[in-house]
């Protein structure tokens, strides 16, 4: 794999973007139909 591409890989799993933490920040209160989520 390119050494750009997975840099930037691993940017995006520690670093997730606005909506994304929103989202998991929703499931993980179980603020979705009283079901849990984990990541």
């Amino acid at each position: 794999m390119d050494d750009w591409l997975q840099s930037r890989a691993k940017q995006m799993r520690r670093e997730p973007v606005h909506y994304e933490r929103r989202l998991w920040g929703l499931l993980r209160d179980r603020r979705l139909a009283g079901l849990k989520f984990r990541r």
